[in-house]
């Protein structure tokens, strides 16, 4: 199964050193950025913070206290994300209405990155 997430949370979650300790390392996953596949040349760093990333796959060697097997990439990420406090999301509305939405969002304690 798929996920879907922004490249701004996908960051978050590949540069955090708490998920990804010395000797832990993934391959085989399939990452789709706005659509296409995120090319061997591109690095995650470069994918912009807004864009649409669905994660698919792959696996995750050398987590301590896993054993031989660890995690596919995909399940790692839904763990990570399970694991912070605040939750990231895309919105979409109608024009008209940005300005109330952004509002509301800075009003509930939210940021808008």
């Amino acid at each position: 199964m798929t996920v879907k997430t922004t490249g701004a949370e996908i960051k978050r979650f590949y540069f955090d050193d708490a998920f990804w300790p010395e000797g832990v390392w993934h391959e085989d996953e399939d990452i789709e950025v706005n659509g296409s596949p995120l090319s061997e040349d591109s690095g995650i760093e470069e994918v912009p913070d807004d864009a649409v990333v669905k994660i698919a796959g792959g696996s995750v060697i050398g987590l301590p206290g896993r054993g031989n097997g660890g995690p596919s990439f995909e399940s790692y990420f839904k763990e990570w994300r399970k694991a912070q406090n605040a939750a990231s999301f895309v919105v979409e509305c109608a024009k008209e209405n940005e300005e109330v939405v952004r509002a509301a969002i800075l009003a509930a304690g939210g940021r808008i990155i």
